[in-house]
């Protein structure tokens, strides 16, 4: 079983990947993935990283403003 805060790690990366896609489909991807391993981090319970979901979300929110 995945360590949460390793799954936290990993979302954090697909956040900062999502930064400069090759377009928009790749960028929603990543931050698809980033949303996938939080969520499996929380289900392990060990997901007290508000860092890694408040950088997911403000760039969710960035995303959408400019689509």
């Amino acid at each position: 079983m995945p360590d949460p805060k390793e799954c936290r790690h990993r979302a954090l990366e697909y956040v900062w990947l999502s930064r400069a896609p090759a377009s928009p489909q790749e960028r929603e991807a990543y931050l698809n993935l980033a949303k996938i391993w939080l969520r499996l981090a929380k289900d392990l319970g060990f997901a007290h990283d508000k860092n890694a979901q408040r950088l997911l979300e403000e760039r969710t929110l960035r995303y959408k403003k400019a689509s």
